[in-house]
């Protein structure tokens, strides 16, 4: 494993298959059934095609998305309404709490950010600027997600990544994420190919039935 962290304290490996393992704690996730795993079911159920939207446009995955929604207003998800209208003490507004000035930044006007799909959409390309400068690194861009500083004195947010503090949180609500989208329905190209490999199959077979009394009085 690649194990990193720069601001010092535990240390995580970003892996190949989404997962993000943390030193001497495995891949940490929070248990299915779970009210805070409920929270971010509820969430997909909300804006899970937004996500998959907005995954694609910018090019991230879509758990990372999930993650920080979750963490950001997963507690509001089951009402979809004051989720997508929710506003932090500090301004940030909607599901993934975009501030007006980074809405302004990338080019959007921050009363869209009460739009689910316009502030899940400036989100989504928060993080793929944060992927960039952060090496891909989803600890440290949750860290400057949440506070734009990744190392804030006094206020080291993953130096213990298990702590119950955002980071870690978001490293448990991605690995979460991950393991639940795999297990999601599958999208509707691969669900129509398997109808089709279905059909086929039993377009072969019944081929087979009407032949074999033939093959049979040979």
């Amino acid at each position: 494993m690649a194990l990193t962290n720069s601001c010092g304290g535990l240390r995580w490996d970003m892996q190949p298959d989404g997962l993000i393992a943390v030193e001497g704690q495995g891949t940490p996730f929070f248990d299915p059934g779970s009210l805070r795993y409920r929270q971010m079911e509820q969430t997909w159920a909300n804006w899970g095609s937004l996500i998959l939207g907005a995954a694609s446009a910018h090019g991230v995955p879509p758990a990372w998305i999930l993650a920080i929604a979750t963490e950001e207003t997963g507690l509001w998800s089951g009402n979809p309404d004051e989720q997508a209208s929710k506003v932090s003490g500090a301004g940030a507004r909607g599901v993934m709490q975009i501030m007006p000035a980074t809405a302004r930044g990338f080019g959007a006007d921050p009363d869209q950010m009460y739009d689910p799909a316009s502030n899940i959409d400036v989100g989504a390309a928060l993080l793929a600027k944060l992927a960039k400068l952060r090496g891909g690194q989803l600890p440290e861009m949750a860290a400057a997600y949440n506070s734009g500083s990744v190392c804030a004195p006094g206020r080291n947010q993953w130096n213990l990544a298990m702590a119950d503090d955002y980071a870690g949180n978001v490293i448990r609500w991605n690995n979460s994420a991950v393991m639940y989208l795999d297990m999601s329905p599958k999208p509707k190209w691969l669900a129509g190919l398997a109808v089709g490999a279905a059909g086929l199959y039993a377009a072969a077979l019944v081929a087979g039935l009407v032949a074999l009394p033939r093959w049979l009085k040979r």
